[in-house]
């Protein structure tokens, strides 16, 4: 059994591809599994079931309402946001517990008996201590929330989604027989904190070569969802590294796609906001070179995996190399201000035969990445 408050359709960020993919992953290594979705997000529920069968999906229809802090937390909380001392502050990882949300689970355990069961993220942890201890319990961690707004105060942005504290994170994730940490850095730094087996389970992403771009005008793309990580990413390519790119290569434009598209008004010369896509794979087709110029966050960058996986030269940070090191000058090219990125994607912008190594590299890269991924799933279940 699997419990997420985030959907598998439609696919329209990383989270959701996230576990869109696992749940695809179990198919292929013959897991059954029922998969049980907490309406805390919009989700297409007949695309869902159509994908996975009616039977193996469960919709439970609930609104999260965050428990209430003790008294005396309230009133602090209370003065520093007045004082403007802090705009943000750590919650508790059993935020959004209720007595509701507790039997409706139960009620679907109830008609599956489910030999193992995986959450998704630590806030849902709660969930595992409903589970006898002949169950199997995994927490898929996604990223790592200890302190995580700090990280955002420091690079200028209001981080407003869940963060909790080291400590509250420990009881969270020792819950679990297992802990499926994203990438290996947050792997250790889970082991360190509760002594549970931990087991790296990155983005397994489907294989689709794109071939040769499909035009001769120098395309750029930048792909994302709209969150703070992104916003910022895209304003920084938008102001500082395109303006580089344009002065020595002017015919060159620049594709953004996406629901980052919707925080974007007015489009500088050269960009075309290409929104939501149904598919990928025409996008990428355009393009010649992949940028992803984020500069924040924790986790796996899953859209820097799904570049390579469409055999694209990418072009990133090392917050976008996180998690997929190995590929760094062989199947992506890495730079951590404007100038040097700017020159990266010129680079490959004008050497046809540089870009075609780059991309052969991607997806013997993402092949590799993914068998390992593979067997790491099959350990983590328990599967002989």
């Amino acid at each position: 059994m699997i419990i997420s408050s985030v959907p598998t359709h439609p696919v329209i960020g990383g989270n959701r591809a996230r576990i869109h993919m696992l749940l695809e992953a179990m198919e292929i290594l013959g897991v059954d599994f029922h998969f049980v979705f907490i309406t805390w997000e919009l989700a297409d529920k007949e695309a869902m079931q159509k994908r996975w069968g009616e039977h193996r999906v469960t919709v439970v229809s609930h609104r999260p309402t965050p428990r209430h802090a003790a008294f005396w937390r309230r009133i602090r909380n209370f003065t520093l946001r007045r004082l403007k001392l802090e705009r943000y502050h750590p919650v508790e990882v059993d935020r959004y517990r209720s007595s509701e949300l507790e039997r409706a689970v139960m009620d679907v355990a109830h008609d599956y008996q489910p030999k193992c069961v995986m959450v998704e993220y630590v806030f849902n942890s709660w969930m595992l201590d409903l589970f006898p201890p002949t169950v199997r319990k995994l927490i898929d961690t996604l990223d790592k929330f200890a302190n995580r707004h700090e990280q955002f105060f420091k690079a200028g942005m209001v981080e407003k989604w869940f963060s909790t504290t080291r400590r509250q994170e420990r009881k969270g994730l020792r819950r679990a027989d297992c802990i499926l940490a994203i990438q290996e850095q947050e792997a250790d730094y889970f082991r360190q904190l509760t002594g549970r087996e931990v087991i790296t389970v990155g983005h397994i992403a489907s294989i689709i070569p794109t071939g040769e771009p499909t035009t001769d005008i120098p395309t750029v793309l930048f792909v994302g969802a709209d969150h703070p990580a992104n916003r910022d990413a895209v304003s920084y390519c938008i102001k500082e590294i395109w303006p580089i790119i344009r002065s020595q290569l002017p015919g060159a434009r620049l594709f953004i796609a996406g629901s980052i598209c919707r925080g974007i008004s007015g489009a500088e010369e050269g960009v075309e906001l290409c929104g939501q896509v149904p598919e990928l794979a025409p996008i990428y087709a355009k393009a010649h070179v992949v940028l992803n110029p984020v500069r924040v966050g924790t986790g796996l960058k899953i859209k820097s995996i799904e570049a390579l996986s469409h055999g694209r030269p990418l072009v990133t940070t090392s917050f976008g190399t996180l998690g997929i090191e190995g590929g760094h000058d062989n199947a992506c090219l890495v730079g951590n201000d404007a100038k040097s990125l700017a020159e990266h994607c010129l680079l490959l912008l004008r050497d046809p035969p540089k870009r075609r190594s780059l991309a052969s590299e991607a997806i013997r890269f993402v092949k590799d990445y993914n068998q390992r991924n593979y067997q790491a799933l099959k350990l983590a279940l328990g599967c002989q």
